[in-house]
């Protein structure tokens, strides 16, 4: 980044609001073309896009500052266009900013093109700038998805001020909408998330807490299972 006429004040300064533990999950490259998006782009939110040829793959990097129902903004512009997620990294830096890495696939299992890259990143900057969290209706579920399904797995744990909390399920339209907007209608905070895909399955952490910044107590993981299993599981 100094070699690209950063200031390595500026550039330190930046990396060091990002959690130890997320930053260990970007690679060098990541690392790189992520803190350069920060600090060259004006304004907040920021959005850049660009894709990986080698990977087949359009990475999204978003910068903004976190607010309550941020999840919700991305996954559904992510459903609402059909983009598979293949995997995200979601972390809340300590100036309270979150910093958010997204690998993504149109449905025709491509990198996007540059129209519809262009539109992705628009529709982010504006509804993120006007915290505009409108839910979408929930996709069916192919057919050729429905003899595959299984129960979710999921598990809570409490970690520091937070609860870890697991889910492994099947992976279909709108999944990772419909999690978003279960944590924001129960009024769970997403502090860091790491999203995976494999094949059919989909493997994703999220670390959440109360709207007080509790840890959740065991009525409020149990009411939050239930309304995930209700959106989830067949």
């Amino acid at each position: 980044m100094v070699d690209a006429g950063y200031d390595a004040r500026s550039a330190e300064a930046l990396l060091a609001t990002l959690p130890v533990d997320a930053m260990v999950c970007l690679d060098v490259d990541q690392l790189a073309w992520t803190a350069e998006c920060a600090l060259s782009q004006t304004g907040i939110p920021k959005v850049a896009c660009r894709n990986l040829r080698s990977k087949g793959i359009t990475e999204v990097f978003v910068y903004a500052d976190s607010f309550d129902g941020m999840f919700a903004v991305m996954a559904r512009e992510f459903d609402r266009m059909e983009l598979n997620i293949l995997a995200a990294r979601i972390a809340t830096c300590s100036d309270d900013r979150s910093w958010d890495v997204f690998q993504l696939m149109d449905a025709n299992s491509r990198a996007l093109n540059e129209s519809d890259t262009e539109r992705l990143r628009r529709a982010l900057v504006e509804y993120l700038d006007q915290r505009d969290i409108r839910p979408l209706p929930s996709r069916p579920i192919p057919r050729r998805l429905r003899h595959f399904m299984t129960r979710s797995d999921m598990s809570f744990e409490t970690a520091g001020d937070c609860t870890r909390l697991e889910i492994a399920t099947t992976d279909r339209p709108g999944l990772l909408s419909a999690i978003a907007e279960a944590l924001l209608g129960a009024g769970i905070r997403l502090h860091d998330a790491r999203i995976a895909t494999f094949g059919q399955r989909v493997e994703d952490v999220f670390m959440v807490s109360s709207h007080q910044g509790t840890p959740l107590d065991p009525e409020c993981a149990r009411a939050l299972e239930q309304t995930l299993r209700e959106r989830l599981d067949p």
